[in-house]
């Protein structure tokens, strides 16, 4: 069977706006999290086509990890980019297409080098028992799998940052046959 919260294509997506979702997730844990900085850059309101309450499961994830590394004091930076790409964006990824890239960057201790190619496997965790482990990042690069993207990561001692890549909703998409506009 498919573990709960996962996504089903036959499940039906809405347009979620992606700032919003991200600013009222956040916002409503950061009150008890006084040690850390959060700096949004997200002033505009990009729709992607999603679940909400799975989005702010992700965010939240993210949120957890970033507290636990950087001990509860530190900086969080979440920011917004659209952009258009003639090739595929990651392995599978349709293409030309028009994506949202939401970065996440923590300030804490970086992901050891030698850990950071399994921090997407099913049930890899760092903590040890008695920390509570959450959605986990494999289960979080599922569900955004499920809405047609995916999730990369770049770390290194003081910075880490996850790029979550979501299909820009209602953006035109090339007439089949006719050649992608050149990026500028």
């Amino acid at each position: 069977g498919r573990p709960a919260g996962l996504p089903q294509a036959s499940r039906d997506l809405e347009a979620v706006p992606l700032g919003q979702n991200i600013r009222e997730t956040l916002r409503a844990r950061m009150a008890g999290l006084p040690g850390i900085e959060l700096e949004l850059q997200i002033d505009t309101d990009l729709q992607v086509r999603a679940l909400g309450a799975e989005l702010s499961q992700v965010w939240d994830n993210f949120l957890s990890n970033a507290r636990d590394a950087m001990n509860g004091r530190g900086r969080i930076r979440v920011a917004l980019e659209s952009y258009y790409s003639g090739t595929a964006a990651f392995e599978g990824a349709p293409a030309p297409a028009h994506w949202v890239c939401v970065r996440f960057t923590d300030s804490g201790a970086g992901i050891p080098p030698e850990v950071l190619p399994r921090i997407f496997d099913e049930l890899f965790t760092t903590k040890g028992n008695g920390e509570g482990a959450g959605l986990g990042l494999g289960i979080c690069r599922q569900i955004i799998r499920g809405f047609g993207g995916d999730i990369t990561v770049t770390s290194q001692p003081g910075q880490t940052t996850f790029c979550v890549l979501l299909p820009l909703y209602g953006a035109p998409q090339p007439a089949p046959g006719l050649a992608a506009p050149a990026l500028s």
